[in-house]
């Protein structure tokens, strides 16, 4: 029997290698402020004990009448936030931001999950849309 030389190649494999190189990457504000979505875990807990939270977010979503895609992400550290006007969003429509944003994206559309660990998250978005939906609901409750 002979044996037939094999017609592939092999394969480098680098896992085992440490990168030399380091890489930052920073996101720069699109617009002139930041909208913030973060609830302190006091009023978390008051909100989740209220029985008709479920329906009060899906008014509040539906008032927002958001449409497409748009980026969330988590809050920067206080040294960058200082450096451009953060404005908090109301309890509900920040809420309805933790609950509905699947890594990074939030998708109008997506199903909203009230579990404490998702809605502990602090997120912030410099979308226009939602900055835009943040001042003009401040106060709002």
């Amino acid at each position: 029997m002979t044996h037939e030389p094999s017609t592939q190649t092999a394969m480098l494999h680098n896992m085992s290698m440490r990168p030399r190189t380091t890489v930052t990457a920073t996101v720069s504000v699109v617009g002139k402020a930041l909208a913030r979505f973060a609830v302190t875990p006091k009023r978390l807990r008051a909100l989740l004990d209220d029985p008709s939270l479920p329906e009060r977010l899906e008014q509040r979503w539906q008032e927002a009448g958001l449409r497409g895609a748009l980026h969330v992400y988590a809050l920067p550290e206080p040294a960058v936030a200082r450096k451009v006007p953060m404005l908090g969003a109301d309890p509900l429509l920040a809420l309805n931001v933790l609950g509905r944003t699947r890594a990074g994206l939030l998708l109008p559309g997506a199903p909203l999950d009230l579990d404490p660990s998702v809605l502990a998250r602090k997120l912030a978005s410099d979308d226009p849309r939602l900055v835009a939906l943040a001042s003009t609901v401040r106060g709002r409750r």
